[in-house]
């Protein structure tokens, strides 16, 4: 045989390479898959001479194309949409016959602080048995009109005038069993003996709810036409009068003040 067409093998133990013919002159022996050297050959372990070694089948190997995507990297047809969308805006993806919602920004409302106002207590009454020169009955805290000049009156007549104040306010919670005309009356003293009323009158109140009920100084209007026509700061007031046209009202008040307003 040419040495040029020689097999060469390597020692399954040593890696000492062995020709094929090493097998022919009993240098080397092969054990089913595996080849030997003379010196790492197991006892026992002997081949014919002239064969040639087994050579294990090389594995099949199938090559496949495999698709592998950059991690972070999307599909080519999003990126085509992202930048279709940042050309021609979100609104080129969407039917034309659907109207878009329109989104409104609200506006910040700005409220304007509100002044704080102190209350004087100018006249209170407490409807407890306390209270002096009060015009009707007095029952379970309470003042129940009474019957004068045909109509139904409750109030208070002041023994010591007091200064009306640059603002205030006139306060009561009143109560009627049945619907009638209902004035609230405020006098004021002009000289040494005379007083003027004013007043501010209700046409229709309310009927069958306790209700509170409050009044400007300045809203207070005099009949009298000889006299200033409202109740001006620095007027002394004598008396408060509550009266229903109805003598069968049912009137009654829960409550009853003059309260002047500090700013």
């Amino acid at each position: 045989m040419s040495r040029t067409g020689q097999e060469i093998a390597y020692c399954s133990a040593c890696s000492t390479r062995v020709r094929g013919v090493d097998f022919e002159n009993g240098r080397a022996f092969r054990a089913m898959d595996q080849v030997f050297c003379a010196a790492c050959c197991p006892q026992g372990v002997r081949t014919r001479p002239g064969s040639r070694p087994r050579m294990a089948a090389a594995p099949r190997i199938v090559a496949r194309r495999i698709l592998r995507r950059t991690p972070g990297r999307a599909p080519a047809w999003i990126a085509g949409a992202i930048i279709a969308a940042s050309l021609f805006g979100i609104g080129a993806f969407r039917s034309p016959e659907v109207p878009q919602p329109r989104i409104l920004t609200p506006r910040p409302v700005v409220r304007e602080p509100v002044p704080l106002v102190e209350e004087v207590a100018l006249v209170t009454c407490r409807f407890d048995g306390t209270d002096r020169r009060l015009m009707g009955t007095l029952e379970n805290r309470s003042l129940y009109g009474v019957t004068a000049f045909n109509q139904c009156f409750a109030g208070l007549e002041q023994s010591k005038p007091f200064t009306v104040p640059p603002q205030g306010e006139f306060r009561a919670t009143y109560f009627l069993r049945s619907a009638t005309r209902l004035c609230f009356r405020l006098r004021v003293q002009r000289g040494a003996t005379l007083t003027v009323p004013y007043d501010v009158v209700l046409d229709h109140p309310v009927v069958g709810v306790p209700t509170e009920l409050r009044i400007p100084f300045s809203e207070f209007m005099s009949p009298d036409a000889s006299g200033p026509p409202t109740i001006v700061p620095g007027d002394r007031m004598t008396m408060i009068s509550i009266f229903g046209e109805g003598v069968d009202c049912g009137l009654r008040l829960d409550a009853l003040s003059l309260v002047e307003l500090r700013p």
